[in-house]
């Protein structure tokens, strides 16, 4: 059962990311005015390695064992997400408006979520393996 919730929030972590970095592909101009960018690469830049990550996330979770090197590695790369996002905000980087670091820390929370809930879901998942 914990491994159906890993690969439960594994995919919904996949699939918010999938949604995120298309977004920011089709839509990086108006996006990018509004949250203060004077360009709209940064965001397809962004936008692209979310759907590698989301493409690597799918791989992941649909293997007929998941590998927990694997997922350690998503759960490293969202932590690093929310840390980055942390110092972007604290920093008031690239001058943005408020809506772009409202938006930042909001995708943070959400990014931190998914982190925690693939770290238990893993914890519960090999707890009852070796069970």
């Amino acid at each position: 059962m914990s491994t159906t919730r890993l690969k439960r929030a594994l995919l919904s972590n996949a699939a918010f990311s999938s949604i995120s970095g298309f977004s920011m592909l089709v839509f990086s101009a108006p996006l990018s005015q509004l949250i203060g960018l004077s360009q709209p690469v940064p965001l397809r830049l962004i936008g692209a390695g979310l759907l590698l990550f989301a493409g690597s996330i799918i791989w992941t979770a649909t293997r007929p064992s998941i590998p927990a090197k694997a997922v350690r590695a998503i759960i490293w790369q969202d932590w690093a997400w929310v840390a980055a996002s942390a110092v972007v905000i604290l920093l008031q980087a690239f001058d943005l408006s408020n809506i772009g670091y409202f938006l930042i820390a909001g995708v943070a929370a959400i990014v931190a979520l998914f982190a925690v809930l693939q770290h238990r879901y893993l914890l519960r998942s090999r707890l009852s393996a070796t069970a």
